[in-house]
């Protein structure tokens, strides 16, 4: 709206005003406002049109009155962006908490396969140690090799395939 639309609007609603001037217009709150100087029975006073989509909303004969309006729109698009910024917090928020359960599932598992890994690693150095030890003290070799190679086999299987158990019918020759 420009300026001749306003003053037709103002005359059209309050025909008693005589125009004198104008300012404005002014964005507030999502309006546009006017602020109009007009003669009124020998007194100047001021009138605030606002717009609304570019045709007139209201007409307010005091500032007090639109400004409980444009507060009260205030009011409103402060609680629209509190609410928007709590769910987009509230998002965020869940977002971390599932990538640090990611986390922290992936350091879990990567802390069991290395203990299971040093377990692993623990027995077959106690083996060896053992074996190392009856072949020096000249024990009998067979139980001490058999025991070892069980043991060099599970660890082979363990580590770079499929771990395989054996069963006792299946060491048994039918």
């Amino acid at each position: 709206m420009n300026q001749n639309d306003i003053i037709a609007a103002l005359k059209e609603q309050r025909p008693l005003d005589k125009f004198e001037a104008m300012y404005g217009p002014t964005r507030i709150a999502g309006s546009t406002v006017w602020e109009v100087w007009v003669n009124y029975k020998g007194e100047f006073e001021t009138r605030f049109v606002e717009e609304v989509d570019g045709k007139v909303f209201a007409i307010y004969d005091s500032f007090q009155s639109i400004a409980l309006r444009l507060d009260d729109m205030h009011r409103e698009l402060m609680t629209r962006l509190q609410d928007a910024e709590r769910d987009r917090t509230m998002r965020l928020a869940e977002q971390q908490s599932r990538l640090a359960s990611e986390a922290a599932d992936r350091t879990s598992k990567r802390m069991t396969a290395m203990i299971r890994d040093i377990r692993t690693a623990g027995a077959f150095a106690i083996s060896l140690m053992v074996f190392s030890y009856l072949r020096i003290n000249g024990a009998n070799p067979w139980p001490a090799t058999i025991m070892f190679a069980c043991v060099l086999a599970s660890a082979c299987a363990f580590f770079y395939g499929k771990f395989v158990t054996v069963k006792a019918s299946d060491l048994v020759s039918g």
